[in-house]
Protein backbone atom coordinates (compact mmCIF):
# COMPACT_ATOMS: atom_id res chain seq x y z
CA UNK A 1 0.00 0.00 0.00
CA UNK A 2 2.94 2.19 1.15
CA UNK A 3 4.76 1.66 -2.56
CA UNK A 4 1.27 2.42 -4.40
CA UNK A 5 0.77 5.52 -2.39
CA UNK A 6 4.27 6.91 -2.85
CA UNK A 7 4.13 5.82 -6.86
CA UNK A 8 0.58 7.86 -7.24
CA UNK A 9 2.32 10.82 -5.91
CA UNK A 10 5.37 10.64 -8.15
CA UNK A 11 7.43 10.04 -5.21
CA UNK A 12 10.90 8.58 -5.80
CA UNK A 13 10.57 4.97 -3.42
CA UNK A 14 13.75 3.43 -2.82
CA UNK A 15 14.61 -0.43 -1.77
CA UNK A 16 15.03 -1.36 1.37
CA UNK A 17 18.71 -2.29 1.16
CA UNK A 18 18.80 1.94 1.18
CA UNK A 19 18.40 2.13 4.46
CA UNK A 20 20.79 -0.94 5.88
CA UNK A 21 23.80 0.17 3.69
CA UNK A 22 23.09 3.93 5.21
CA UNK A 23 22.97 2.31 8.63
CA UNK A 24 26.10 0.03 7.99
CA UNK A 25 28.16 3.14 6.14
CA UNK A 26 27.21 5.49 9.18
CA UNK A 27 25.94 8.06 7.44
CA UNK A 28 23.13 8.50 4.75
CA UNK A 29 24.52 6.67 1.11
CA UNK A 30 23.71 7.61 -2.90
CA UNK A 31 20.33 7.11 -3.58
CA UNK A 32 20.37 6.89 -6.81
CA UNK A 33 22.46 3.07 -6.44
CA UNK A 34 19.02 2.49 -4.78
CA UNK A 35 16.03 2.96 -7.11
CA UNK A 36 13.94 0.32 -7.99
CA UNK A 37 14.96 -0.55 -11.49
CA UNK A 38 18.53 -1.65 -10.36
CA UNK A 39 16.60 -4.46 -8.46
CA UNK A 40 14.16 -5.74 -11.05
CA UNK A 41 16.06 -8.46 -12.62
CA UNK A 42 15.51 -10.41 -8.93
CA UNK A 43 12.32 -9.91 -9.29
CA UNK A 44 8.85 -11.69 -10.41
CA UNK A 45 5.58 -11.44 -10.67
CA UNK A 46 3.04 -9.12 -8.81
CA UNK A 47 6.77 -7.55 -6.80
CA UNK A 48 8.24 -7.23 -10.29
CA UNK A 49 5.18 -5.29 -11.63
CA UNK A 50 4.78 -3.40 -8.12
CA UNK A 51 8.67 -1.89 -8.50
CA UNK A 52 8.12 -0.79 -12.45
CA UNK A 53 4.70 0.78 -11.62
CA UNK A 54 7.11 2.96 -8.90
CA UNK A 55 9.68 3.47 -11.43
CA UNK A 56 7.04 4.65 -14.16
CA UNK A 57 5.74 7.01 -11.98
CA UNK A 58 8.49 8.89 -10.45
CA UNK A 59 8.21 12.34 -11.26
CA UNK A 60 4.44 12.48 -12.56
CA UNK A 61 1.09 12.40 -10.74
CA UNK A 62 -0.62 9.52 -11.55
CA UNK A 63 -4.55 10.55 -11.19
CA UNK A 64 -3.51 14.11 -12.18
CA UNK A 65 -7.02 15.83 -13.79
CA UNK A 66 -9.13 12.94 -12.45
CA UNK A 67 -12.30 14.50 -10.67
CA UNK A 68 -13.75 11.27 -9.29
CA UNK A 69 -17.13 9.89 -7.85
CA UNK A 70 -16.68 7.37 -5.48
CA UNK A 71 -19.10 4.53 -4.59
CA UNK A 72 -18.04 2.87 -2.39
CA UNK A 73 -18.20 1.67 1.22
CA UNK A 74 -17.44 3.87 4.38
CA UNK A 75 -14.76 2.12 5.66
CA UNK A 76 -12.53 2.39 2.25
CA UNK A 77 -13.39 5.82 1.67
CA UNK A 78 -10.42 7.53 3.77
CA UNK A 79 -7.43 5.12 1.82
CA UNK A 80 -8.88 6.01 -1.59
CA UNK A 81 -9.45 9.09 -1.26
CA UNK A 82 -6.03 9.38 0.31
CA UNK A 83 -4.75 7.24 -2.67
CA UNK A 84 -6.36 10.00 -5.41
CA UNK A 85 -5.35 12.66 -3.66
CA UNK A 86 -1.83 11.78 -3.33
CA UNK A 87 -1.61 11.49 -6.85
CA UNK A 88 -2.93 14.28 -8.03
CA UNK A 89 -7.07 13.55 -8.29
CA UNK A 90 -9.95 15.25 -6.86
CA UNK A 91 -13.02 13.23 -4.73
CA UNK A 92 -15.62 14.98 -6.04
CA UNK A 93 -18.44 13.20 -4.04
CA UNK A 94 -18.08 10.45 -1.65
CA UNK A 95 -21.87 9.55 -0.33
CA UNK A 96 -25.02 9.61 -1.69
CA UNK A 97 -26.96 11.10 -2.69
CA UNK A 98 -24.59 10.65 -5.93
CA UNK A 99 -25.55 13.34 -8.93
CA UNK A 100 -23.54 14.05 -12.14
CA UNK A 101 -21.50 17.16 -11.51
CA UNK A 102 -19.78 18.98 -14.12
CA UNK A 103 -16.18 17.91 -15.10
CA UNK A 104 -16.61 14.65 -13.36
CA UNK A 105 -14.03 12.31 -14.84
CA UNK A 106 -14.17 8.87 -13.18
CA UNK A 107 -16.76 7.26 -11.03
CA UNK A 108 -15.47 3.92 -9.07
CA UNK A 109 -17.39 0.95 -7.82
CA UNK A 110 -17.17 -1.53 -5.29
CA UNK A 111 -17.74 -5.16 -6.14
CA UNK A 112 -21.27 -5.84 -5.64
CA UNK A 113 -21.92 -2.32 -4.51
CA UNK A 114 -25.75 -1.60 -5.02
CA UNK A 115 -26.43 1.38 -7.55
CA UNK A 116 -30.17 2.04 -6.65
CA UNK A 117 -28.96 5.16 -5.12
CA UNK A 118 -26.39 6.29 -7.99
CA UNK A 119 -26.85 7.62 -11.46
CA UNK A 120 -25.15 5.72 -13.45
CA UNK A 121 -26.45 5.41 -16.66
CA UNK A 122 -26.52 9.61 -16.43
CA UNK A 123 -23.08 9.16 -15.70
CA UNK A 124 -22.34 7.59 -18.80
CA UNK A 125 -24.09 9.50 -20.78
CA UNK A 126 -22.33 12.77 -19.61
CA UNK A 127 -18.88 10.78 -20.42
CA UNK A 128 -17.82 10.11 -16.77
CA UNK A 129 -15.43 6.60 -16.88
CA UNK A 130 -17.86 4.27 -14.42
CA UNK A 131 -14.90 1.97 -13.24
CA UNK A 132 -14.95 -1.13 -10.84
CA UNK A 133 -12.48 -0.01 -7.88
CA UNK A 134 -10.11 -2.71 -8.71
CA UNK A 135 -8.62 -0.37 -11.36
CA UNK A 136 -7.29 1.59 -9.83
CA UNK A 137 -3.84 -0.97 -9.03
CA UNK A 138 -4.25 -2.18 -12.53
CA UNK A 139 -3.87 1.50 -14.26
CA UNK A 140 -0.72 2.14 -11.74
CA UNK A 141 0.57 -1.19 -13.01
CA UNK A 142 -0.37 -1.01 -16.23
CA UNK A 143 -0.94 2.73 -17.40
CA UNK A 144 -3.44 3.74 -19.86
CA UNK A 145 -4.24 0.66 -21.54
CA UNK A 146 -7.59 0.56 -23.50
CA UNK A 147 -7.74 -3.36 -23.55
CA UNK A 148 -7.32 -3.35 -19.28
CA UNK A 149 -9.94 -0.62 -19.46
CA UNK A 150 -12.66 -2.62 -21.03
CA UNK A 151 -12.37 -5.42 -18.63
CA UNK A 152 -13.26 -2.86 -16.02
CA UNK A 153 -16.02 -0.35 -17.37
CA UNK A 154 -19.52 -0.91 -15.40
CA UNK A 155 -21.84 -2.31 -18.25
CA UNK A 156 -25.04 -1.21 -16.57
CA UNK A 157 -28.10 -2.03 -17.86
CA UNK A 158 -31.62 -0.72 -16.56
CA UNK A 159 -32.52 -3.48 -14.66
CA UNK A 160 -29.09 -4.41 -12.51
CA UNK A 161 -28.68 -3.10 -9.27
CA UNK A 162 -25.72 -4.38 -8.31
CA UNK A 163 -21.96 -4.39 -9.96
CA UNK A 164 -21.15 -7.92 -11.34
CA UNK A 165 -17.95 -8.44 -11.19
CA UNK A 166 -17.96 -11.73 -12.16
CA UNK A 167 -18.03 -10.84 -16.32
CA UNK A 168 -14.89 -9.73 -17.58
CA UNK A 169 -13.53 -8.96 -21.49
CA UNK A 170 -15.07 -6.30 -23.77
CA UNK A 171 -18.97 -4.89 -22.73
CA UNK A 172 -19.78 -6.81 -26.43
CA UNK A 173 -17.83 -9.90 -25.34
CA UNK A 174 -18.64 -10.51 -22.31
CA UNK A 175 -17.49 -13.60 -21.03
CA UNK A 176 -18.24 -15.33 -17.36
CA UNK A 177 -15.71 -16.67 -15.33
Amino acid sequence: AVVSTQSTGGIWTLHPRFMIASKEAGKWVDETEYTWDKFLSGLHGINKSLAEAACKWVGKKAFCGWKVVLCISPSKIRSFRGILEVGGGTVVQDKSPYYVQTGTTHALFESNQSTTDVPVSALIEAGVLCLKLEYIPEYLIHGDDPVKLNAFLIDFLSNKRSIDTSLTGTPSKRTKT
